[in-house]
């Protein structure tokens, strides 16, 4: 387990992202469900803690994300997997004490999300490089990697305001390498017939 910063660091392979959140979860179940919420919108670290619980859209399985880095902080819409609809809904019925409408979701502080962060990478056995922002990082590289590279789903899944600023997601996964090599090996073993 390598501490080094890189590019290859700046997100999760597909199977680290499972081992981080499956980990996460047994360690402590909201703090799984914060990882799960930001790595599954995108979201950046403040974000995914300004959450209300007014905030929530069940009926279209949303969060409205207030975007803090734009002019005015404007509520944007996020559709979120119904799996993790539904673990918010848990912990709703489960939290206490049981709050208002604008009360904020998780009660916790970003240094609270980032030591959790590092002590699930190190319980995990994943580079403890990774912070909370690396899951936005992954949740970037996999809708770039999803919608083969349109800057601009991109960009506006991340609430980015200019597109090129989402060419920072666009990596060489692991299984983007793979399928260029199988690619090759086929072209090749084809050839030969």
């Amino acid at each position: 387990m390598t501490t080094r910063k890189s590019e290859a660091l700046k997100f999760m392979e597909e199977d680290e992202l499972n081992k981080f959140l499956d980990t996460a979860y047994k360690d402590n179940n909201v703090y799984g469900l914060i990882f799960e919420i930001i790595v599954s919108g995108g979201l950046r670290v403040s974000e995914s803690l300004n959450i209300k619980v007014s905030s929530l859209d069940f009926r279209n399985n949303q969060i409205y994300i207030q975007t803090l880095k734009k002019k005015g902080h404007p509520s944007e819409p996020i559709r979120y997997p119904i799996s993790v609809m539904e673990k918010i809904k848990l912990y709703l019925k489960y939290r206490e004490p049981k709050r208002s409408p604008d009360t904020i979701l998780f009660p916790v502080s970003r240094v609270s999300v980032w030591k959790r962060m590092k002590k699930v990478c190190k319980l995990a056995g994943i580079n403890t490089y990774h912070s909370p922002h690396s899951l936005r990082h992954t949740h970037g590289t996999l809708v770039s990697h999803l919608t083969h590279g349109n800057r601009d789903i991109v960009r506006r899944r991340l609430r980015h305001s200019k597109s090129e600023t989402a060419d920072i997601y666009v990596h060489m996964t692991d299984n983007d390498q793979d399928e260029i090599c199988n690619y090759f090996e086929e072209m090749r073993r084809h050839n030969k017939k």
